[in-house]
């Protein structure tokens, strides 16, 4: 039974392949690493990321991804509203507006009464 088996198969001919092209995988990325070693933007490039980079990455994914489901609510809540931009700027105009009329009142607080034909 022992005879029929073979005790020691050669190694195959897909792990040959497989350690050739890690083999040069790791030789071509050597070779790039050293490529951009005097331009530093490059460097950054092939370089991983430190840890307050990829918070900072993760943060602004983040609040990009909050801003989405923001905006995303406001059009569920309020389907018939105006573009929220549109309403955002006519709201600071209105208090821009509001400030003026604020910074335009006599000290005494009295506003004089003006109809329309005045």
């Amino acid at each position: 039974w022992l005879k029929e088996v073979d005790q020691a198969p050669e190694k195959s001919d897909i792990r040959r392949q497989k350690d050739n092209y890690f083999r040069e995988l790791g030789m071509v990325h050597d070779e790039l690493q050293g490529l951009f070693k005097d331009d530093k933007l490059a460097r950054r490039s092939v370089e991983p990321l430190t840890r307050e980079e990829k918070r900072t990455l993760e943060e602004n994914n983040q609040r990009r991804e909050d801003a989405n489901e923001a905006l995303r609510m406001y059009r569920l809540l309020r389907p018939d509203a105006p573009p929220f931009f549109e309403e955002d700027a006519m709201q600071s105009m209105q208090a821009k507006m509001n400030k003026v009329l604020i910074d335009e009142t006599p000290e005494d607080g009295i506003v004089p009464q003006r109809d329309k034909f005045a």
